[in-house]
């Protein structure tokens, strides 16, 4: 379970840079995760995708992101741009299992 967080943390990281030029730390990571995990107000929840995935915008040093959550391993998936999430192109971009 520890090298799929890490794996999923490094993905979001990557997106996070490649999508909005924002470099996220795996602190960063961690914290956001946590937010999301404890319901901060400053993240809304937006879809359910599965038992273990769900979508949230949150806020982020005063920028608005999109990310995908996995409750199963506290960690971040990815980072969607607005024009993804819009777009629901969630079953092909999110969580590939294994």
């Amino acid at each position: 379970m520890m090298q799929k967080r890490k794996n999923q943390m490094a993905h979001a990281r990557k997106r996070a840079i490649e999508r909005f030029n924002i470099p996220l730390s795996q602190k960063s990571c961690n914290v956001i995760a946590n937010k999301i995990r404890s319901q901060d107000p400053t993240c809304i929840r937006l879809k359910v995708v599965s038992f273990a995935a769900s979508v949230w915008r949150i806020e982020w040093e005063g920028q608005e992101l999109i990310v995908v959550y996995d409750r199963t391993t506290n960690a971040l998936v990815t980072v969607l741009t607005e024009d993804m999430w819009k777009n629901q192109r969630m079953n092909s971009i999110i969580l590939s299992r294994g």
